[in-house]
């Protein structure tokens, strides 16, 4: 960790021993630590995985695994490439923490329309309940469909988003993407 402020390392009391134990630590520092291990950790194209860093951080010990789950700001990045119950309790876990976004709205020739249209409904609707907390939302289409595959997304763009910094529209291919009018 990097701080340019060292106060923020005041608080610790030089270990006796002249070791530094990672238990040893403050719950503040740890969870900076851990911050700093999910955003190391943030691209991760594989498909419905769990991201790598929760499984590290909440198998390791009890203390680390209730910092992990007791940080909201670990929890506020939702990755592209998770899976549905991931998603939602990915939002659980954030709590009332600013959360950042990242959809891909899946190719309908990749799983059954039923499939694909119950789970985009399904993320259209958790996000539409999370955007007044929202601060990045990054929509991703796989055009090999037609937008009008995935008909329910533009609802997100009249909702009320109040802390909305970011939005980004993107697509798979070079095709263009058309927005609703």
């Amino acid at each position: 960790l990097m701080y340019n402020d060292d106060t923020v390392f005041a608080h610790l009391t030089p270990p006796k021993d002249g070791l530094c134990r990672v238990h040893d630590l403050p719950i503040e520092t740890l969870a900076d630590i851990f911050v700093c291990v999910r955003n190391a950790c943030l691209v991760d194209e594989i498909e419905h995985a769990t991201p790598g860093w929760v499984s590290s951080l909440t198998h390791t010990c009890g203390r680390w695994r209730d910092v992990t789950l007791g940080c909201q700001e670990l929890w506020a990045i939702l990755p592209m490439h998770m899976s549905l119950a991931w998603q939602q309790a990915f939002i659980e876990r954030s709590g009332n923490a600013a959360i950042e976004i990242s959809l891909d709205f899946p190719s309908l020739d990749k799983y059954p329309a039923e499939i694909t249209q119950h789970r985009t409904s399904t993320t259209l609707s958790m996000v539409r309940t999370q955007l007044w907390r929202t601060n990045v939302l990054w929509l991703l289409f796989n055009c090999n469909n037609s937008v009008d595959s995935h008909p329910d997304w533009p609802q997100l763009l009249v909702e009320p988003a109040p802390e909305l910094r970011a939005l980004k529209l993107d697509a798979r291919d070079s095709r263009a993407l058309e927005l609703p009018e």
